[in-house]
């Protein structure tokens, strides 16, 4: 949803002496321009702008002799001299006899959480927002993750600017692809289909529309050509962004995973969902679903195949470096990790939910202040909101036990469905093995692809893919790089380590087969999957 300006008008209308405006691009000339244009002209305020480097300005706009906007003209304010740069401001605001608006960015250092706090400061705040509203002067103050303390109840009404949505960033496009075609003069080729241009609008979610248009400009100047890649070199960029801004972005996987037919089948129906049309028919955009099972079992290649599948980025969700040690800030990044994302069509992943949120019961009599329930609560009530907010997210969480996970993350109604993924049955551990074969470059036979399966009952994923490897390593060490025999393979799956061998681990697993029963559907297509061998034959029945 775009920034509201009626709203912002009708408050400064009725005489809310402050608003404060939450933007990831409060610093950016695209914010103030719209300020001025569509809030300080229509109400015919004398604008100002401030900022600690820049201190006091007069700003307008400018704009070339057709009348197009080329920028904004900040002069300094004549005889503005002070002492202190902030509350040196707010005594010319009190002393100023015009029907001014002031924007003020990133005041909310000078505040309780920010990187200067001053008492002097939020006092002085305070009592301004008092006095102005009986002035006809207003301030919009602009901030980046703006932390406004309980001091401001009902001094200063907040309105949050998220970045672009899709439909915003298709329109932007358009006239920014016009843009450069003009100015280039034919030294920029374009060669863009309409899945290209798809590419290019999904590519530049997640940052401001200064940003995106940055890019498109870098990569026109780099490439000297907007083509189909000229996507994938935005997103590349883009990563980079977010990463600093502590959005992790998953990378594709080196392999498919194989044996969870059902779970396959399930996620190519919910990607219809995501289409226009389904849109069209009021039809609701998938929620997510959760991916239980014991270590090792392909979860999360599970996710990272279902992103490259939908063509989509995955968001990685990490509690443990959003824990912040000042009062609110953990909170307060879990907020803006959430807003980060949200104006994009993705994947948001949460990698052993059970482990991620353990802190919760941990914490839940105050050991750490509450922060973890807090957390908690954000982002449960961000999940309750995203459905109504139509936002296009769609979250895959994993665990590897369920009774470790809040009861809140079990309830009906708050996942699409529940997956349980066991260990490989006779036919996956095939098809894993022989995943694994092709990519170490070992040639064998179906049947001895088969005789492996069976002899490695109990094996999950990973143990799998270490059996290969251990078998591989050691056919190059004795310089005969893929070459491995099927008797090799036999005898070192003998002596592997497998987890579902250790008594504490078979209970756990024991467990958690009886919960997903009784609540989760099976990620395999059926519940005992056997292929005929020569020989090697198991008398042990493949487990749920």
């Amino acid at each position: 949803m775009p920034l509201d300006i009626s709203l912002i008008r009708n408050r400064l209308d009725a005489a809310s002496g402050v608003l404060a405006i939450n933007s990831p691009n409060a610093v950016e000339d695209e914010l103030v321009t719209k300020l001025l244009l569509e809030v300080a002209q229509p109400l015919e305020y004398k604008p100002y702008y401030w900022n600690l480097s820049k201190s006091l300005r007069e700003v307008s706009l400018t704009r070339d002799k057709s009348g197009k906007i080329t920028g904004i003209k900040k002069t300094p304010v004549p005889d503005y001299t002070t002492d202190n740069p902030v509350t040196g401001l707010f005594q010319f605001i009190r002393d100023c006899k015009d029907h001014a608006l002031f924007l003020i960015a990133n005041v909310q250092e000078f505040l309780p959480g920010g990187m200067q706090p001053n008492v002097f400061v939020l006092q002085d705040l305070i009592d301004l927002c008092r006095e102005i509203k009986r002035s006809d002067k207003r301030i919009i103050l602009l901030g980046d993750r703006l932390r406004l303390s309980h001091h401001f109840d009902g001094a200063i009404f907040e309105i949050d600017n998220p970045l672009p949505t899709e439909a915003e960033r298709e329109s932007n496009l358009e006239f920014r692809l016009a843009d450069i075609k003009a100015q280039s003069k034919g030294k920029v080729k374009f060669n863009l289909s309409n899945q290209g241009r798809q590419n290019l609008i999904r590519a530049m979610g997640g940052i401001t529309k200064e940003e995106a248009d940055d890019l498109l400009l870098e990569a026109a100047i780099t490439d000297k050509a907007i083509t189909d890649g000229t996507g994938e070199f935005i997103k590349l960029r883009r990563s980079a962004k977010l990463r600093k801004r502590g959005v992790d972005i998953l990378e594709p996987p080196p392999v498919k995973a194989v044996g969870l037919g059902n779970l396959d089948r399930w996620l190519e129906r919910k990607a219809k969902m995501f289409s226009p049309k389904a849109q069209e028919y009021g039809l609701d955009l998938p929620n997510g679903c959760l991916i239980v099972g014991p270590p090792g079992t392909g979860k999360t290649l599970t996710v990272k195949n279902m992103a490259a599948t939908w063509e989509m980025p995955v968001f990685v969700m990490n509690i443990g470096r959003m824990m912040d040690r000042h009062v609110g800030g953990s909170e307060e990044n879990m907020d803006r990790f959430l807003k980060e994302i949200e104006s994009q069509t993705g994947i948001l992943f949460i990698d052993e939910l059970d482990k991620q949120f353990a802190a919760i019961a941990v914490n839940a009599l105050g050991g750490d202040g509450g922060t973890s329930q807090r957390m908690f609560g954000t982002f449960l009530q961000w999940l309750n909101d995203k459905r109504e907010k139509r936002i296009p997210i769609f979250v895959a969480a994993t665990a590897n036990r369920v009774d470790h996970l809040p009861s809140e993350f079990l309830r009906d109604g708050r996942w699409d469905a529940k997956f349980y993924v066991g260990l490989p049955r006779q036919k996956a551990r095939a098809e894993i093995l022989n995943v694994h074969l092709e990519r170490r470059k070992i040639e064998l036979s179906k049947d001895a692809i088969a005789r492996i399966a069976v002899a490695t009952d109990g094996f999950n994923g990973a143990e799998l893919e270490q059996l290969v490897i251990t078998c591989a390593e050691a056919a190059f060490i004795a310089d005969r790089p893929g070459q491995v025999s099927l008797d090799e393979l036999i005898e070192a799956a003998m002596v592997a380590p497998v987890q579902s061998r250790n008594p504490d681990e078979q209970e756990k697993l024991r467990q958690l087969e009886d919960w997903a029963r009784q609540s989760a559907i099976p990620a395999s297509l059926e519940a005992d999957e056997t292929i005929e061998t020569a020989e090697y034959s198991s008398d042990r029945r493949a487990r749920f």
